[in-house]
C-alpha cells in the first residue's frame, strides 16, 4: 500500500536502497550519502522516519486519515477505498523535515502535507505551531475572507525505537503552490510583463534580486516585475488580516528564508499566494490597558516591521541574508492598505475610520520619527540575528521610500 520518495524523484526507495539505511541529516546541507560526522544527523535512518510516517498513519486502523479525508472533501471513505498511499520527504528544514503524503481514494486523488520535528526543540515548536493554526482556523471567517493559511487536522507523537520521540502534524497541502527565494542574477532574464516595454528598463524598475519560484515539476521560473508586486502585495495583505487591531495581535515570528509563504504562478502578471506556518499569534505589546491612539501606532509599528522583514531573505534560500528591491517595499504597503479596505467593520466597531489611521501616520512620515521607532523594532530583534546587519546597512534608504509611500497611501482616498 505505501511506497517512498525523496523529493521530486521518481523512483521509489525502500529496504534495499542505499539511502534507507543511511543517517537521517539535521539540515539540508548535510546530505550526501558519501560523507559522515555524527554530530551533523539524528541518532536515525531514512527508513526510519518513512517507517514512522508509515505507523502514525496507520494508527486507530486509519481513522484519522479517514477523518481528514472526510474533512477535505465531505465524502465518508472506508479503508477499502484506499488504493495506495506514497509519501515524499520534500526537504530537510531548520526546523521540520515536512513530508508530503498522496493517497489514491476511489475516484479521487488527495495530497496532504505532514510536518515531522525530530528534536526536543522543534517537537515544542511543532506542538505549538499546530494549536497556533487551529486557533487562527476558528477566527479566519473574521480575521481573513479568504483561505490564507492550511487546515490542521490531527498531531501525533511517536518513539523511534521506543526510545527516540519525534512528532508530527497532518494538514493541507496547498497543490500548485511552490517555495520561492531572492536568487542571484539569472539568464534568461524573465518573461517581460505586460506593463514592461521593449527597450531596457530603467534602474528603478529593474530586479536586481530575481525571484526563484522552485517548480519542482515543470522547473524553476524567474518572476516578472509585475509577479513580483503582486507576490509581495499578497503577503502583506495575509499578516495585515490577520493582525488583530483591538488586541495589537499578529503572526509572528515569520521569515521568507524559512520558506513560509508559497506562490502559484496565475498569468504574466499575477500570482496566488499562501501562508503555510504560524509559529505564534499574539500581541506586539503589553498594556494594562490599550486605548486607540496605542491601538493605531501599534498598528505602524506592525507597518514598519512588516516593511523591513518582506524584504528579508536567504539568496536561494541558505545563503547569506539579503535585501530585497524596492517592488518588496511598494507591495507591501499597496497589501497593506488594501488590507485596511477589508478590515473596515473590525475598524468600526473600535469606533475608528480608516481616515483616523491615515491621519495619524501622515503625522509620523517625518523620517526622524520612523527611524526612532525602526530602533526600537530592531530592539527587540535578538542581538545575534543576521538580519541586523543587513537592515542596518538599509535602514536609511528604506525609511526614506518608506515616507513617500506612507504619504502617498494616506492622502489618497
Amino acid at each position: 500500500m505505501f511506497s517512498y520518495y525523496i523529493g521530486s524523484d521518481s523512483m521509489p526507495v525502500n529496504s534495499g536502497s542505499d539511502i534507507w539505511v543511511h543517517p537521517f541529516p539535521k539540515q539540508r546541507n548535510c546530505t550526501q550519502i558519501d560523507t559522515y560526522n555524527s554530530s551533523d544527523y539524528f541518532p536515525f535512518t531514512y527508513g526510519d522516519y518513512f517507517l514512522a510516517i508509515t505507523q502514525c498513519l496507520q494508527k486507530k486502523n486509519f481513522s484519522d486519515l479517514l477523518d481528514a479525508l472526510y474533512i477535505s472533501t465531505m465524502i465518508r471513505f472506508t479503508l477499502d477505498a484506499i488504493h495506495h498511499i506514497d509519501i515524499y520527504l520534500e526537504k530537510h528544514g531548520r526546523l521540520y523535515h515536512p513530508a508530503r503524503v498522496k493517497l489514491i481514494v476511489t475516484g479521487h486523488e488527495m495530497t496532504f502535507a505532514l510536518n515531522v520535528a525530530c528534536s526536543s526543540e522543534t517537537i515544542q515548536c511543532l506542538k505549538q505551531e499546530y494549536e497556533v493554526l487551529k486557533q487562527l482556523m476558528n477566527q479566519r471567517a473574521i480575521l481573513s475572507k479568504k483561505k490564507d493559511l492550511p487546515c490542521v487536522y490531527w498531531q501525533s507523537d511517536h518513539f523511534l525505537h521506543e526510545t527516540y520521540p519525534i512528532s508530527m502534524f497532518l494538514a493541507e497541502w496547498f497543490d500548485g503552490y511552490h517555495e520561492f527565494h531572492m536568487s542571484n542574477p539569472l539568464f534568461p532574464s524573465p518573461q517581460p510583463s505586460p506593463n514592461e516595454g521593449e527597450g531596457v528598463k530603467d534602474a528603478e524598475n529593474l530586479n536586481t534580486k530575481p525571484i526563484l519560484v522552485w517548480d519542482t515539476i515543470n522547473g524553476n521560473v524567474v518572476l516578472n516585475s509585475d509577479q513580483v508586486l503582486d507576490m509581495y502585495r499578497q503577503c502583506a495583505y495575509i499578516l495585515t488580516m490577520y493582525y488583530h487591531i483591538d488586541t495589537c495581535s499578529q503572526i509572528y515570528p515569520w521569515h521568507h528564508a524559512a520558506g513560509d509563504f508559497v506562490i502559484k504562478i496565475l498569468d504574466t502578471s499575477t500570482v496566488s499566494v499562501k501562508l503555510i506556518t504560524a509559529r505564534n499569534y499574539g500581541p506586539i505589546l503589553s498594556c494594562a490597558t490599550i486605548t486607540n491612539d496605542i491601538r493605531i501606532e501599534a498598528l505602524l509599528f506592525f507597518l514598519i516591521n512588516l516593511s523591513i522583514r518582506m524584504r528579508l531573505d536567504r539568496i536561494n534560500g541558505i545563503e547569506d541574508i539579503d535585501w530585497a528591491d524596492n517592488d518588496a517595499l511598494k507591495g507591501t504597503i499597496q497589501g497593506f492598505f488594501d488590507a485596511l479596505i477589508d478590515k473596515q467593520t473590525e475598524i468600526h466597531s473600535l469606533e475608528l475610520t480608516i481616515q483616523d489611521i491615515k491621519n495619524f501616520f501622515l503625522s509620523c512620515c517625518d523620517v526622524n520619527y520612523l527611524y526612532e521607532m525602526t530602533t526600537d523594532i530592531l530592539n527587540s530583534y535578538h542581538p545575534n540575528a543576521p538580519d541586523i546587519a543587513v537592515i542596518k546597512k538599509h535602514m536609511h534608504a528604506h525609511l526614506l521610500v518608506l515616507s513617500e509611500l506612507l504619504i502617498c497611501y494616506s492622502t489618497n482616498n
